[in-house]
């Protein structure tokens, strides 16, 4: 079902490959295991690879589903079928993974992450579950075909900031945490006191003294909200704001 951008859907099995497969399952992943730079599709007892056009060539000795990452780091994507590990042979194409590290450890998921070569613009989300019920490794995995070289590398947490990274190294693993790009220029330019300001929803969790005061002020530094938590754990959620205990670190 081809995406018309506008909340359609267009119909464009026939002719796609997919209209003489058979198989059924419950069971589909998305992933390029092939490192062409386009994402083929794992399910119904067979692996269904992407020829680039909206066709795809279904083999059906591939392994079935089950968790992936790449298990040997030779930059291909491998798969835990049942009990047994099936390794990627590779090709002569390029892949790269890309590891996000957020402040916390939860901020990884839901990354979004873009990739621009020559290829043009790969996406990928970073998801805890994979299909209907597997979970793979944690990484986003990008195929590059012939490509030797990426443009640059945008990572947009669920924070709300996002990082660039420009021309990285490729046929490897980048470890990106949050705020090492360009986000690291913005932030260390406003000097704001402790903690740092985070743009979107903001969650933080200490242990205050009891019946200590807090007040919560937003990035212009107008006080938004004062007052005791009343509680020895608590828990705050603001868009765009900060908060300093009062009287205390």
């Amino acid at each position: 079902m081809s995406n018309d951008g506008d909340g359609t859907f267009t119909d464009v099995t026939a002719g796609s490959g997919m209209d003489m497969f058979t198989g059924q399952s419950i069971e589909w992943t998305a992933h390029d295991f092939n490192n062409d730079g386009y994402v083929d599709v794992l399910g119904g007892g067979a692996l269904h690879y992407n020829n680039g056009d909206m066709t795809f060539s279904s083999d059906n000795t591939a392994p079935g589903n089950g968790p992936i990452g790449d298990l040997n780091n030779d930059g291909f994507l491998d798969i835990m079928a049942g009990s047994n590990a099936r390794m990627n042979q590779g090709t002569t194409s390029i892949g790269s993974k890309i590891v996000p590290t957020g402040c916390r450890a939860t901020e990884r998921h839901w990354s979004r992450i873009e990739v621009v070569s020559a290829l043009g613009t790969q996406i990928r989300d970073v998801k805890s579950g994979d299909g209907f019920a597997y979970m793979s490794t944690m990484f986003a995995h990008f195929g590059l075909g012939d490509d030797t070289a990426v443009e640059e590398v945008r990572i947009k947490w669920p924070s709300e900031l996002e990082d660039v990274i420009t021309s990285p190294a490729i046929n490897g693993t980048l470890t990106v945490t949050e705020g090492m790009g360009t986000a690291v220029a913005e932030m260390a330019a406003q000097e704001l006191r402790f903690p740092q300001p985070r743009f979107g929803p903001h969650h933080r969790t200490w242990v205050p003294p009891l019946n200590s005061m807090v007040e919560v002020f937003d990035v212009t530094g107008k006080r938004v909200l004062e007052g005791t938590p009343g509680h020895w754990r608590s828990e705050w959620w603001f868009p765009g704001a900060w908060c300093v205990p009062v009287g205390g670190s």
